[in-house]
């Protein structure tokens, strides 16, 4: 595995692979800021076993979350099979796409041990900002609230199936006023 250091190592890693023009399976889509933040961190692996394939890595506490872009279902299914046999990591990975490739992609991982712990549909829509509040439990929440919200988060959610945020990312949603707290007596008990 190789510790990625610039943005520009992930663009060519993708450009490499879609270079090949015979298709494109991935459940790899970049934001700029969250990678930049992981490769900062020193959290972020790239990892090449076969020619078409790339796999990323972000690394957690005791897991990477596991991500791909291939030229080809064949091409994945041949690095799995390398990767698997090769690599002594826990991973968590996210399938997206069609339903056909969904399926296609669920058989291939489970051949190869992988097992499924959630299916998930996942929908998400940044609001533009909140300039109303619409309960006096609710307020804007401040850099002083991302510790309580990232205690909830690990609390509630899985994260093997949730790809929770980091604190810093939490902080830059604070920052941006992008979330909304709901507290009682001085205590978050929730947010969006």
């Amino acid at each position: 595995m190789e510790l990625i250091t610039h943005y520009d190592d992930v663009l060519y890693g993708i450009k490499t692979v879609r270079d090949f023009k015979e298709g494109y399976v991935t459940n790899f889509y970049p934001d700029k800021a969250q990678i930049c933040l992981w490769i900062h961190l020193k959290i972020f692996f790239k990892l090449e076993l076969t020619e078409g394939v790339v796999f990323f890595l972000k690394k957690n506490s005791d897991f990477c979350n596991f991500y791909f872009c291939s030229k080809s279902l064949e091409s994945l299914e041949n690095a799995i099979s390398i990767f698997h046999n090769s690599q002594h990591i826990k991973v968590s990975v996210d399938i997206i796409g069609s339903k056909q490739m969904i399926h296609s992609i669920v058989n291939l991982m489970g051949y190869y041990d992988f097992k499924i712990i959630r299916k998930l549909t996942r929908m998400t829509r940044a609001a533009s900002s909140f300039s109303e509040v619409a309960d006096e439990h609710m307020t804007i929440a401040t850099k002083t609230h991302a510790s309580e919200i990232e205690i909830l988060l690990y609390e509630y959610f899985d994260p093997y199936s949730e790809q929770l945020p980091l604190i810093q990312e939490i902080e830059s949603w604070i920052k941006n006023k992008r979330v909304i707290i709901y507290s009682e007596n001085s205590k978050v008990i929730g947010f969006i």
